[in-house]
C-alpha cells in the first residue's frame, strides 16, 4: 500500500508499505502514524503526521470518511498541520473508494488549512493539498 510522507521542500511522497492483508484503513492510517523507517528518514523524509497517531477512523459516507485527529494537532505549527492534513488525505484517498477526509478533532467537526492556507468546513480532497505535489 501506499502512505505519503513528508520530502524536501515539504512536498508529498508516496512510499510503499507492506501491510497485513487485507488492507484497511485503520491499517493504512497505522502506517502513517508509523513514521519514515531508518531508511526513508536517510533519504530526508519525515511525517508530521506521525506525531499525531494512532488515528481514529470513523464512519464513511458516500465517498467521505471521518478521521478523528487528537488535540495534539492543534499544537502543530501552520504548515506541519498543513502537510499533516495533506498526508492523511492523500494516503486515504489512495482507496479508490475515498474522494475526501471529514477531520475530527477530539471527535468533533474541525476545519484543516489546505495547501493554500485557507480553512473549509467541506471535507477535504486532493484538490485541497495539491500543492504539496508539485
Amino acid at each position: 500500500m501506499t502512505i505519503y510522507l513528508e520530502g524536501p521542500g515539504r512536498r508529498l511522497v508516496p512510499v510503499t508499505r507492506q501491510v497485513q492483508w487485507p488492507v484497511t484503513m485503520t491499517s493504512a492510517l497505522d502506517a502513517l502514524a508509523d513514521g519514515p523507517t531508518a531508511g526513508e528518514a536517510d533519504r530526508g523524509l519525515v511525517s508530521p503526521a506521525s506525531s499525531l497517531g494512532p488515528f481514529g477512523v470513523g464512519a464513511t459516507r458516500g465517498a467521505v470518511l471521518s478521521v478523528n485527529l487528537p488535540a495534539a494537532f492543534e499544537d502543530l505549527a501552520g504548515q506541519d498541520q498543513t502537510v499533516a492534513a495533506g498526508q492523511v488525505v492523500y494516503t486515504v484517498t489512495a482507496f479508490p473508494s475515498i474522494k475526501g477526509v471529514r477531520f475530527l478533532v477530539r471527535g468533533q467537526p474541525s476545519q484543516v488549512p489546505s495547501d493554500s492556507g485557507t480553512l473549509s468546513p467541506r471535507p477535504a480532497t486532493r484538490q485541497d493539498y495539491s500543492q504539496l505535489t508539485k
